[in-house]
C-alpha cells in the first residue's frame, strides 16, 4: 500500500482497507471493466487445527459485522 500512497505503484483490493485513505482524498478508487476483476472472490485460509491470532478473530468479526462473510 505505502508504493501506491506516494505514487509508485497500484493495486487490486477491497475498498475496506482503505476507506479512511479514500475519504481523505489520499487514494482514488477506479473501478475495472475487467470480467474476472469483476466476478474475483475472496477467500481467508489459514492453518488447519491453528488457533485463530487475535488479529485474524478481529478481521472475522469485522467481515461477520459488514455481511460480507
Amino acid at each position: 500500500m505505502h508504493y501506491v500512497g506516494v505514487g509508485l505503484g497500484v493495486t487490486f483490493l477491497s475498498v475496506y482497507p482503505v476507506e479512511r485513505e479514500l475519504a481523505a482524498g489520499v487514494l482514488v478508487a477506479r473501478r475495472t471493466t475487467n470480467a474476472v476483476l469483476e466476478s474475483a472472490k475472496a477467500q481467508l485460509f489459514v492453518r488447519r487445527g491453528r488457533r485463530h491470532s487475535a488479529a485474524v478473530q478481529a478481521f472475522l468479526a469485522q467481515m461477520r459485522q459488514s455481511g460480507l462473510f
